[in-house]
C-alpha cells in the first residue's frame, strides 16, 4: 500500500481578474477518506471543485491525482483518470433513455471501454429504459445505481457542489 496521497493540492490559488478566490489552498485525500468543503457563499467551494476537475487552470500551486501532475489537464483526461464531478441540476440528454445516460456516465468517466456494462445490467429490467419513459422521473433511480457504481471503481475521486 502506498503512502501516497490519492490527491493533493499544495499552495493552490486562483484568481479572477483582480479577485483572489483561492490563495494558498492545501490538503491530501488518501484513499479511501472522505473531505468535505464547508464554509459560506463565496469561500471558494466551487472554484476549489472546479480547479480539482479542469474546469477552471490553477494559477499557483501544485495538484497531483496519485502523485502524477494534474494542474494542466484537461476536464476530460481528468474524467478518463477518475476525477470527475456533478452538478447540483442533472443535465440527462433528454433524447436518450435513462439506460444511454448511464452508459455515457460510465464510458467516459471510467477509462475504460467495457466500463459500462455492470451499470448498464442492474438497469436491463428497469421501466425506464425506454425512451418513452419520463427521464426526470427514471432520474433519482438512475443516479443511485450510477452512483453506486461509480463508487465501487477503485481509486476515483468525485466532487460535487451542493
Amino acid at each position: 500500500m502506498s503512502s501516497e496521497p490519492l490527491l493533493a493540492l499544495d499552495g493552490v490559488a486562483k484568481r479572477f481578474g483582480g479577485l483572489t478566490v483561492l490563495h494558498n489552498v492545501s490538503f491530501t485525500i488518501g484513499s479511501g477518506e472522505i473531505l468535505g468543503l464547508v464554509g459560506p457563499n463565496g469561500s471558494g467551494k466551487t472554484t476549489t471543485i472546479n480547479v480539482i476537475s479542469g474546469i477552471h487552470q490553477v494559477d499557483a500551486g501544485t495538484m497531483r491525482f496519485e502523485g502524477r501532475s494534474i494542474e494542466h489537464v484537461p476536464s476530460f483526461r481528468l474524467a478518463h483518470l477518475g476525477i470527475n464531478r456533478t452538478f447540483q441540476v442533472p443535465k440527462p440528454f433528454p433524447e436518450m433513455t435513462a439506460r444511454e445516460n448511464i452508459e455515457v456516465a460510465a464510458y467516459f468517466g471510467a477509462g475504460s471501454r467495457n466500463a459500462p456494462a455492470r451499470p448498464v445490467r442492474s438497469l436491463a429490467n428497469s421501466p425506464s429504459t425506454n425512451r418513452s419513459a419520463s427521464i426526470s422521473g427514471a432520474r433519482s433511480r438512475c443516479g443511485r445505481s450510477c452512483c453506486s457504481w461509480m463508487k465501487s471503481a477503485p481509486g476515483s475521486t468525485r466532487a460535487n457542489s451542493p
